[in-house]
């Protein structure tokens, strides 16, 4: 029954492609990519299991060494909110009921908040409230801002950072390793129903998605690259090869803008553009630029095509807000249409 109404579906979009060109240019195109594809998750990619084992102890050692530095800074307000708990746990008949917590749980953003705006008395900025909860949030965009005047916030997002890198990839990563030492993920060209997991699968904007495990979401911005090097060549004498448009959405812009100053550097082929723009706007060669000069300019770019406001960019910049709107004023000098 499913190959009949397969079949009679086919006939009558065969038919509707032959009648438009660029339709029919399109799911060749299509096809020829699954194939690829399908390629690609029959073969899979091979992991290095040594390297592995001997990351998940290294991620271990560093996660303690993190959490006991977090500690120091706040050991008498951990032990208050701990006897808290403690109290909190006790039922009616004075023994301490399951499930009821008594220590303190970095993991836990509600014992974090409480730790850090209850007994450290941190400033609850306007900015710290949750949109969703309406109470103060203890998330990333907040632990970047408090981090510059408190370093607990700071060995809090390096506690996360090693804590994801585990659970994320070094403890998930075994379920899905076969016999040959290969992760075989699943890959979505287009976004599409899926009935035997009852949900749509795909992404909507229709990019190429990975599932089972997601292998696009490898850390790129890690400067020791060490869950990168879990994936290997098939032999030692073969090599990885990593490639990417070069500045696709800025090319993009160029276009859709129409900007004579954005399309002449385009045009020439050379260069980098966020080093230009950091290298125009601060008035300085090139060769100058700073790593984080260069960095804000990036920042702003993005922030500018995605919409994002002087806040957000001086947040990704990592400068201050006045920073990040003389920097848009100036930018749009430089790209005014």
């Amino acid at each position: 029954c499913d190959a009949d109404v397969t079949f009679r579906v086919y006939n009558i979009f065969n038919k509707k492609l032959s009648l438009d060109t660029t339709q029919l240019e399109l799911f060749k195109l299509l096809i020829r990519v699954s194939n690829t594809f399908s390629d690609i998750e029959h073969n899979g990619i091979k992991i290095n299991t040594e390297y592995l084992k001997k990351l998940e102890f290294e991620l271990d050692l560093e996660s303690n060494a993190l959490y006991e530095q977090f500690v120091s800074y706040a050991s008498k307000e951990i032990v208050e909110i701990e006897e808290e708990l403690s109290f909190e746990a006790i039922g009616k008949s004075g023994k301490v009921l399951k499930n009821k917590p008594t220590y303190f749980n970095l993991d836990s953003p509600t014992d974090v908040a409480k730790l850090f705006f209850e007994k450290l008395k941190i400033p609850i900025d306007s900015d710290y409230i949750s949109k969703k909860t309406e109470k103060p949030s203890v998330g990333r965009a907040v632990l970047e801002k408090l981090q510059h005047e408190y370093p607990i916030a700071k060995t809090l997002l390096e506690y996360r950072k090693v804590a994801k890198q585990k659970s994320g990839f070094v403890d998930a990563y075994p379920k899905f390793i076969d016999k040959n030492d290969r992760i075989h993920s699943t890959f979505s060209l287009i976004k599409y129903y899926d009935d035997d997991a009852d949900k749509s699968s795909g992404a909507a904007t229709g990019r190429i998605s990975s599932s089972n495990p997601n292998l696009q979401q490898i850390p790129s911005r890690d400067e020791t690259k060490r869950i990168k090097k879990l994936f290997i060549p098939d032999y030692p004498s073969h090599y990885l090869g990593d490639l990417d448009f070069s500045g696709i959405e800025l090319r993009m812009a160029a276009i859709y803008s129409k900007d004579p100053e954005m399309i002449k550097f385009f045009n020439s082929g050379k260069g980098d553009f966020h080093r230009y723009v950091a290298s125009k706007i601060y008035k300085k060669p090139e060769a100058d630029v700073t790593k984080l000069e260069r960095s804000k300019a990036k920042s702003t770019t993005f922030g500018i095509l995605y919409q994002a406001g002087p806040n957000k960019i001086a947040e990704q910049a990592g400068c201050s807000l006045e920073e990040a709107q003389e920097f848009i004023v100036d930018y749009f000098k430089l790209f005014p249409y």
